[in-house]
């Protein structure tokens, strides 16, 4: 039992120490090449104990080179980047083709930061190899140890001083309504001109208010029509940054309350319908106009007969208003008695026709009344029962 325990020991130990040693970095590069195949851009990885197939390098502008194929002499392995590297500058990063993201190892070198480009002939590589300094070769050591390689001094590249780009000035906003009446009427529209900046576009309208109320009304006219302050601020008033604008009351709204002084302002909406500004407040008087129908009247007339001794005189009722009748000679009742009446004239209602009794049948009467007598006579007498005396 002892015996086990020992050799599982000795075991985990041996596998500690080999995934310790499991090591990947990125050792040196020659940035100077072209696309020949005699003399290419080339990155050297030091590889001990990784599988490295399972990687990739990716440059500054995200070319790829897959791993995968390179053959390692030792622990030094070659890839060939055929006129990828930039001899000014670039960023070359180490990963794992499962995991893209994470880095393993990376440098920067020339305009991207980090160390400075290695001129022509030159490479750039860690001494000692895998965990020290980059330093620029006057001889590359492609594929073997950096140990051996005479440095050069690694010039310290100057910092690019970028100057901090100056706040863009904020434009000074306002926004301004002139023109405006002291007073209108309550079924008065009016035009106002006004100035907003910067210059964009906004959705305004007009509005009114009592001091102390938070009850906006309003009509903004938009294209012929009149739109309530309440409306979307679709509806509203696209604009810019000077227009005129064409307002009036809103009499129907709960916020108007008859004749007095009111808070009169513009108010404007972004684009996106946020945002909402007021511009200066003016006092306007509103004087109340009543556009009520008025109201109907009841008058009398008294039209006399032709003939005041026979005549009852007939009164009529009108529901017209006096200031629509025609103006003709007319009578105001002064009195009515018995079958009299006595009147003054007047000149504002109109004499309504009376029938007369046609004189013809008054003849008709008469000459009926004459035969009917005639033939009566005419019949008692030849019945002799009434003797009527005729003097000569």
């Amino acid at each position: 039992m002892k015996s086990k325990v020992i050799i599982l020991a000795i075991l985990f130990l041996l596998t500690a120490k080999t995934a310790s040693a499991a090591t990947i970095k990125i050792n040196e590069f020659y940035a100077a090449g072209g696309s020949s195949s005699s003399n290419p851009d080339w990155v050297e990885i030091y590889n001990e104990g990784m599988d490295i197939s399972l990687y990739q390098l990716i440059d500054a502008d995200n070319h790829k080179k897959d791993l995968s194929g390179v053959i390692c002499t030792g622990h030094f392995c070659t890839v060939d980047w055929y006129n990828l590297l930039n001899k000014d500058g670039d960023i070359i990063t180490l990963t794992s083709k499962l995991y893209p993201d994470t880095f393993i190892d990376q440098v920067k070198y020339g305009n991207y930061g980090g160390i400075s480009a290695p001129g022509n002939g030159q490479s750039a590589g860690r001494n000692p190899d895998i965990s020290g300094d980059w330093i620029i070769t006057s001889s590359s050591t492609k594929g073997v140890s950096n140990n051996t390689s005479t440095p050069t001094a690694t010039a310290t590249p100057t910092p690019t001083i970028t100057p901090s780009p100056s706040p863009a000035p904020t434009p000074s906003s306002s926004f301004t309504v002139t023109n405006v009446p002291a007073q209108i009427n309550s079924d008065q529209s009016f035009n106002v001109s006004v100035n907003i900046t910067p210059n964009t576009a906004y959705f305004c309208k007009g509005a009114f208010k009592k001091t102390g109320s938070s009850n906006y009304f309003g009509l903004t006219k938009v294209s012929g029509n009149w739109i309530k302050n309440s409306s979307s601020y679709t509806n509203q008033y696209l604009c810019t940054n000077n227009f005129d604008l064409e307002i009036k009351p809103d009499i129907d709204d709960s916020g108007y309350t008859g004749s007095g002084d009111y808070i009169f302002k513009i108010g404007s909406y972004d684009k996106d319908g946020g945002n909402l500004i007021w511009s200066n407040e003016n006092i306007i008087k509103i004087n109340n106009i009543d556009t009520s129908d008025p109201p109907i009247q009841t008058t009398t007339q008294i039209i006399p007969s032709a003939n005041p001794a026979n005549s009852v005189s007939r009164i009529l009722a009108s529901s017209t208003p006096k200031s629509n009748l025609p103006l003709k000679n007319t009578y105001r009742i002064a009195s009515v008695a018995a079958a009299t009446a006595s009147a003054t004239p007047e000149g504002k209602v109109e004499i309504k026709n009376q029938k007369q009794i046609n004189p013809v049948v008054w003849v008709g009467l008469i000459f009926i009344f004459a035969g009917v007598s005639s033939i009566g006579y005419i019949y008692i007498k030849k019945n002799a029962k009434i003797h009527i005396p005729f003097r000569r």
